[in-house]
């Protein structure tokens, strides 16, 4: 984690919009963080003893976490061997309960703005459909894109990360592309079960 989650808000791990385009510099910046620790001395250089096998790299997150762990899991999916995301939104469209506008403000622009994404080919699209892993997993990538193993937890009685922005929603998507996943729908709210 490389800045407290409450100084975090305005990123939710992925970036922030200006200018009419939306940024990535959250995700890439925690995924420098990732790399250095997998391929330079980092962890042994300071850890006597300690080692990384690059094959065993598991990435966890609760609430704002859990939205990191979906957009930075599986957006840089071959990192990580297998990543737990709990009451974490897959979009910032809603509905999306009480972040509305601070999504629509900071991330992906209100409707009708017109704040775009390029993408790695340098190619256009709306922040709106390109931040949500639905449509970036069925639009975007070509269904043969490797994942890791996804658990996802979330309540039904959340009232802050409502489950039709999470686990609800990326279902039928995992199903349909026959990813390795388990869901595990639990009757509790926002914090219930987090290490189901």
């Amino acid at each position: 984690q490389y800045r407290p989650a409450s100084n975090n808000e305005d990123d939710w791990w992925l970036g922030t919009h200006w200018e009419g385009r939306l940024r990535f510099w959250a995700a890439e910046a925690v995924m420098a963080i990732v790399q250095e620790a997998i391929e330079s001395d980092l962890i042994p250089g300071t850890m006597n003893g300690a080692g990384i096998d690059p094959e065993r790299v598991y990435l966890f997150g609760h609430s704002i976490g859990g939205t990191g762990a979906w957009q930075i899991g599986l957006r840089y999916g071959h990192a990580f061997a297998a990543i737990h995301a709990h009451a974490g939104f897959v979009r910032f469209t809603g509905p999306v309960g009480p972040f509305t506008e601070q999504f629509q403000n900071d991330i992906v622009g209100a409707e009708g703005q017109g704040v775009i994404v390029r993408d790695e080919q340098g190619r256009e699209h709306p922040a709106r459909d390109f931040s949500s892993l639905a449509w970036w997993l069925t639009q975007h990538k070509n269904p043969a894109f490797d994942l890791p193993f996804v658990f996802f937890t979330a309540g039904t009685a959340d009232d802050g990360v409502v489950i039709e922005s999470g686990g609800d929603l990326i279902l039928p998507v995992l199903e349909e592309q026959k990813r390795g996943f388990m869901y595990c729908r639990h009757s509790g709210g926002h914090s219930d079960q987090v290490f189901v």
